[in-house]
């Protein structure tokens, strides 16, 4: 003869599958995270973990644009020392050109010339960033975000500087000085192409930095609401099933109390 009942059965199933999704709830509550394994929602799981996966190549990204913008200060900084030394020259070249001085002078003048000349080439030579030589014409890929898709990279256009303009020129004569005076006109040119193609990259980085900024936010922002938890919702629903385990548990103790009573009663 069977004592048990289908309802002490039944109840004994809701309290099991309470106390499952019990179980849960804590562990959502406790991690904050809504997904917890491939179980809890797999398709949500395989998403946020590609807009995280998306977010981290986004503010690497970021970082490379960071850099970038400090090798182009480095260079403008280099550009703008070349351009005091074209200044320079252009006073030798002035002064030389005035009839009034002696053979003797204008030798003094040559000999800074000529130094000043080779500085350029030295500073061209040694402008760099992280071992990249910067104005020796080597255009520079930037990735802002994903660098497998090209329209992703920004090229820093190569930058040249020498003194090649200045090359058979000399201050050592009046009509020398002269010439030597296009060469630096020619020269001068060629620094205010370099300070304008270095500013107007430097608007486009800032411009991608900005953008690559909102962008990892966004991807950020979704792959939370598919994973985060709702504490006020989840709370709820914690309250809700603790409340009806301990009424589940009270049935099944007392439907046991009732079976021992039919029990005693069939002695």
């Amino acid at each position: 003869m069977s004592i048990n009942s289908s309802s002490s059965g039944g109840i004994r199933r809701i309290l099991d599958d309470t106390s499952n999704k019990l179980v849960k709830s804590s562990e959502r509550l406790s991690s904050g995270l809504r997904i917890n394994s491939a179980s809890d929602d797999a398709a949500g799981l395989a998403i946020a973990a590609s807009l995280g996966t998306e977010a981290a190549i986004g503010r690497k990204g970021i970082d490379n644009a960071s850099y970038a913008q400090s090798a182009l200060d480095i260079a403008d900084a280099a550009v703008g020392q070349v351009k005091n030394i074209a200044d320079r020259l252009n006073e030798l070249a002035q002064q030389s050109a005035n009839g009034t001085l002696s053979n003797e002078q204008r030798s003094s003048l040559q000999d800074e010339f000529s130094q000043l000349t080779q500085e350029i080439d030295r500073i061209a030579q040694t402008t760099q960033f992280n071992g990249v030589n910067l104005l020796q014409g080597v255009s520079i890929p930037v990735p802002v975000s994903d660098a497998s898709n090209p329209n992703n990279i920004i090229n820093i256009p190569a930058i040249e500087v020498s003194s090649n303009p200045l090359s058979g020129h000399n201050v050592s004569t009046q009509e020398s000085a002269k010439a030597a005076m296009a060469a630096i006109s020619s020269l001068r040119d060629n620094l205010n192409e370099a300070t304008s193609s270095i500013g107007s990259i430097e608007k486009r980085l800032e411009s991608a930095t900005s953008t690559e900024k909102v962008a990892v936010e966004n991807r950020l922002s979704a792959a939370s609401r598919i994973r985060d938890v709702d504490y006020a919702s989840e709370v709820a629903e914690h309250t809700k099933l603790s409340i009806l385990q301990d009424s589940s548990t009270a049935m099944m103790a007392h439907s046991k109390q009732q079976e021992s009573m039919v029990l005693q009663l069939l002695k």
